[in-house]
């Protein structure tokens, strides 16, 4: 989600407003008599979306030998699925031996790109080839690498991957070999966003490494996909996802583009937060819930309307 210049406090009027007061029909605090009635318009995709921990972070575990890219195996559980007919092996799993990222010799066989020369290191019982130079290296190492110095085991040439293609500029698949190698430093770090929802099989995932998820579900339309941003640590969606009766419990906030969007549930951050001077303001009727809303509405995000 893009915004100009600093983003103002979600509760003052501005370019991020919260919607309430105009409309016609405003659900007053207080005033509804049956939420369970209206729970029955969430259906269970609804339901799977607001029950998400948005707030969690994935990490890029896999690497796809076909599109050279790295990948979050949660994100995209059935990589192979985008590449029909491959001939390379299946994706590889990224590890961390000895607290540097590396991958199983074994996995190698038949990935295209020579490694002669290159350590192996035993990590619990396998052999695995290091994707970064090991940094501090193993003193104990008898040789030394070629390219950069460091430690290496006894008759072996480099140390890493990335000091073989630094030494040797020549060979099949390099360009693949190369992508692994710069993608090493975010390896098992959990850093991404989740920032999509497929309503056909429920999964939160992150777009960057499931650009193409229809490619899982042969016929289906992009509506299936629901996008979901971030404004100032709350996840949420355009209210056009959420049924009406449903919509009109939550307190909903207008962006710079003119879209309305509710929140999907609170923001860690900001539980309990005060209100700004002057803003008056209720708590969210969820039971469970210590947010202070301004709007005239009685819950914060959907999963509080959906709990209460």
């Amino acid at each position: 989600m893009k915004f100009d210049g600093a983003m103002p406090e979600m509760w003052l009027t501005g370019e991020i407003r919260n919607r309430g007061g105009d409309e016609a029909e405003q659900a007053q605090p207080g005033a509804h008599a049956s939420y369970r009635a209206l729970q029955e318009d969430m259906d269970a995709a609804l339901i799977q979306l607001a029950s998400i921990d948005w707030s969690a972070r994935c990490s890029k575990t896999r690497f796809c030998l076909d599109c050279s890219s790295a990948f979050c195996s949660h994100c995209c559980l059935h990589g192979v699925a985008h590449h029909g007919g491959s001939p390379w092996p299946r994706p590889l799993h990224i590890i961390r031996a000895y607290g540097t990222p590396a991958v199983s010799a074994q996995a190698t066989k038949g990935w295209g790109y020579h490694t002669i020369g290159v350590q192996r290191l035993m990590w619990r019982g396998e052999r695995y080839l290091l994707i970064q130079p090991q940094d501090p290296a193993d003193l104990r190492q008898g040789s030394n690498c070629s390219n950069c110095g460091r430690k290496a085991k006894s008759r072996s040439l480099y140390c890493s991957i990335p000091c073989r293609l630094d030494s040797v500029a020549t060979g099949a698949r390099r360009e693949m070999a190369r992508a692994l190698t710069d993608s090493a430093a975010n390896f098992g770090r959990a850093i991404h966003l989740r920032d999509r929802f497929c309503t056909l099989c429920n999964l939160s995932f992150c777009s960057d490494s499931c650009p193409e998820h229809l490619d899982h579900h042969p016929g289906a339309g992009p509506g299936s996909i629901i996008a979901v941003s971030y404004l100032n640590g709350w996840p949420v969606v355009d209210a056009a996802h959420i049924p009406l009766p449903i919509s009109q419990l939550i307190q909903s906030f207008v962006l710079n583009d003119g879209r309305l969007v509710v929140p999907i549930h609170r923001s860690p951050e900001l539980a309990a937060v005060v209100l700004p001077d002057g803003l008056q303001g209720h708590p969210c009727e969820s039971a469970a819930c210590p947010e202070i809303i301004s709007a005239p509405r009685p819950f914060c995000s959907l999963r509080c309307c959906h709990i209460a």
